[in-house]
């Protein structure tokens, strides 16, 4: 059943797949490994372009990075978001993250009133440049697409050229700026005719 509230099949909110990508995965977090999870999160997070391009992502220690593990929950529970974590197959160790959200969230968060998905990503930096999350981002759009979610947006500064050229390759175009004038806004239709 698809939801005008939420722009989405209400099966989006069941659970978070399991997504493979060969060699990596998507998936959710492991609740009953939230401390280890949250270990890997301050490795992947604490991060001098993090802190530039995401600071609502950001941690400086592990009592943050467990807080924001805590907040990411609460808000799947409140269906104001997703996170996916990027992982290597072999290991099942995080090195990036995928975080959707919902026009319940953005709409209620945001200076831009977006009312629409949008999305995040950022990865540790030891495993950027390999298009690693080009295939993440392709994927969960491809995931958002099958949940009868119609558009999704994503911002990145102007000077975050990485994050343009996944944006790009998983199809997404420059369609405004932000007020301010620093990031651009990107999105990709997913569904016209819902």
């Amino acid at each position: 059943m698809y939801s005008d509230e939420l722009k989405s099949n209400y099966k989006i909110w069941e659970s978070i797949p399991k997504i493979d990508l060969g060699g990596t995965a998507l998936r959710g977090l492991i609740m009953d490994k939230i401390e280890i999870e949250a270990k890997y999160y301050l490795r992947n997070s604490n991060d001098a372009l993090v802190k530039k391009y995401l600071p609502g992502v950001f941690v400086s220690n592990e009592q943050e990075s467990l807080e924001k593990l805590e907040d990411f929950v609460k808000r799947f529970l409140l269906r104001g978001s997703i996170l996916f974590s990027l992982v290597d197959k072999a290991s099942n160790k995080p090195a990036g993250y995928v975080l959707c959200h919902s026009p319940r969230l953005t709409y209620l968060g945001s200076e831009e009133k977006i009312g629409d998905w949008s999305i995040d990503f950022w990865m540790l930096e030891q495993a950027r440049g390999r298009g690693i999350m080009t295939a993440a981002v392709y994927n969960v759009l491809a995931y958002l697409q099958e949940m009868e979610v119609p558009l999704v947006y994503a911002f990145t500064d102007k000077t975050n050229l990485a994050s343009m050229r996944v944006l790009e390759k998983c199809n997404m175009k420059i369609i405004d700026e932000t007020g301010d004038g620093k990031m651009y806004k990107y999105a990709v239709r997913l569904k016209p005719n819902i």
